[in-house]
């Protein structure tokens, strides 16, 4: 799935999207390219869905301007740390008065390419707001796996283009790879006026 969202990118004209990682030692900040499945779209019941996929391999690592301890700019990486995952959110579109969106689903995974690296401290966080619903429609999970599959169980409807709201969800995790350890943070909106 992955190398097939890379060649479809590479033929659109999509705006990159970058995940991050930061290590935890010495706050080095990496951005990883984050690629988009051809959105799925069910006519009959309204319901679309949009996978976003990633890597830590090299080819779409890129160093952010973060020093080191030693006030060098890290320009390395390590290209023997493997994970690839991805995230999809379901949600379906309500277009009588205005472009309403409901989340209904969040599913993905992390998946190790290279079995040193040890998955940790994961959490998802999904949302479907508005003013009126803030935090009713806002829920943190915890996975004990490395894949997750929730449904939102949310029933409001919020609009696209309204003021305050947001609609998608944030993943993140820590990633061990031998004395090195890393905050991996990926934000996947459908929209956000917040």
């Amino acid at each position: 799935m992955f190398n097939i969202a890379v060649s479809n990118y590479k033929r659109s004209n999509q705006k990159p999207i970058y995940a991050t990682l930061i290590n935890k030692k010495t706050n080095s900040k990496f951005n990883l390219q984050v690629f988009i499945s051809k959105k799925k779209d069910n006519n009959s019941t309204n319901s679309k869905s949009i996978t976003y996929l990633f890597s830590t391999d090299t080819p779409y690592v890129q160093p952010d301007s973060i020093q080191t301890d030693g006030g060098q700019t890290k320009k390395e990486w390590d290209g023997s740390f493997s994970v690839q995952g991805y995230v999809t959110l379901v949600y379906s579109t309500d277009n009588s008065n205005g472009n309403k969106v409901l989340l209904t689903n969040v599913n993905g995974g992390w998946y190790q390419e290279d079995l040193t690296t040890k998955i940790s401290d994961r959490e998802v966080i999904y949302a479907c707001e508005d003013p009126v619903t803030y935090f009713s429609q806002h829920v943190e999970k915890y996975p004990s796996s490395n894949t997750f599959n929730y449904n939102t169980n949310f029933s409001h409807y919020v609009l696209e283009d309204g003021k305050g709201t947001m609609c998608g969800a944030d993943i993140s995790c820590t990633l061990q790879h031998g004395s090195d350890s890393w905050t991996f943070n990926l934000n996947n909106n459908l929209f956000d006026n917040m």
